[in-house]
């Protein structure tokens, strides 16, 4: 995965390039923009150690 930064260091914006099939765990609340194939897929019931976090974006497989 490839992270780089922009806008800083006011208003900073990460921008992640997975590799495809790559799953990448963000919060819900700092999300900002998705692009075209993904997906965003909410935790799991059971409090916040039983899931992967508050949403997990997992390129969708076509």
């Amino acid at each position: 995965m490839q992270v780089s930064v922009r806008h800083r260091p006011s208003f900073a914006v990460a921008r992640l390039t997975p590799a495809p099939g790559e799953p990448a765990q963000v919060e819900s609340g700092a999300t900002m923009a998705t692009g075209c194939g993904v997906t965003l897929r909410p935790p799991a019931p059971g409090g916040t150690m039983n899931g992967p976090g508050p949403f997990s974006h997992q390129p969708s497989r076509s």
